[in-house]
Order: structure tokens, then sequence, then C-alpha cells
């Protein structure tokens, strides 16, 4: 009902990336679809316990060898669950499955590193810690930051008698 016949930019999942994307291209004036794996999950659907967390895993293995430990293979293979697992020889990435992604099972948690992490030049391209370097006006990261801090109206966690 909601489908075109057309799209100008058609967008594969609708977490961060996905979202920020989206919106980008819908502000510059172009009619976007957004593609995403999974379903929507809505307040009060989420997992309460470890039983129906892990009910809700979707397992993808690079081997059938790593899906048969303690029996996986059968265990945990919801193509709809709310936690993808990627289980590789060397990593192990865990990410969201459904709408907003990854969003989804990260407690929507924001932390601009500190300038420190990101001034360390053994650990970033050389091109990131010059451009930390340049003052706020001039830094598209610094702007960046910025402006996701705006458009999230990202706030502190309480601490003390209203929060942990």
């Amino acid at each position: 009902d909601q489908l075109k016949d057309h799209y100008d930019c058609v967008v594969i999942g609708s977490g961060y990336g996905g979202g920020a994307c989206a919106r980008a291209l819908a502000e510059a004036g172009r009619k976007v679809c957004v593609l995403e794996r999974g379903r929507e999950h809505l307040p009060g659907s989420f997992p309460e316990t470890a039983q129906d967390a892990a009910g809700e895993v979707r397992l993808t293995a690079a081997s059938e060898k790593l899906l048969q430990v303690d029996n996986l293979t059968s265990k945990y293979r919801n193509h709809a669950g709310l936690y993808d697992l990627h289980a590789f020889d060397d990593v192990v990435v865990l990410s969201g499955n459904g709408l907003g992604g990854t969003s989804l099972i990260n407690a929507n948690v924001v932390i601009e590193p500190e300038p420190a992490v990101l001034l360390d030049e053994k650990s970033w391209p050389k091109e990131i810690v010059e451009e930390l370097k340049l003052p706020e006006e001039q830094s598209l990261l610094k702007k960046s930051f910025k402006l996701v801090d705006e458009r999230l109206s990202i706030a502190a966690f309480p601490t003390g008698p209203d929060g942990p």
C-alpha cells in the first residue's frame, strides 16, 4: 500500500547508518525506500528473560562445525530473531535484526570518544588525527558529532537518586 513504483534511492538497513543516510537523501529531495530484514519490535515486545532472549537469536556461522556446538543448529536459528549473531573462525559479531538495526539492542548508548582516543596516531589513519586537530568550525568530524548530538537529543544518563 505504501510502496511506490519508482524510487531515486534504496537504502538497505534502518539502523544508525541506514537511517542517517535515508534522512540525508530525503532532505536532499530524493524519493527513498528503506529496506530492512527482520520485524518491527515495539515497546513491551522485547525479551525479558535469558530464556526468552535465547529464542530470539539468529545465528550465522562460517562453518557447520561451529553450528554443531551444543546443538546450536536447531536451538538458535530464529531467522526473525532480534539478536543477529555471526560466528566466524576469528571474530564474533552481534548486531540487531529488525526495524532499527543494531540500535534495537545497544540501549541507545551514544558516547563521543575522548580526544585522546581519536588522537592516538598508532590506532587511527593520519587523516582522522589531522582532522581532529582542526578548530571545530573547520572539522567535519567535530561538526558531525555535534549534529548527531542535536538530532538525537542526546542526554546524560542520570545518576544518584533518579538513576543507577
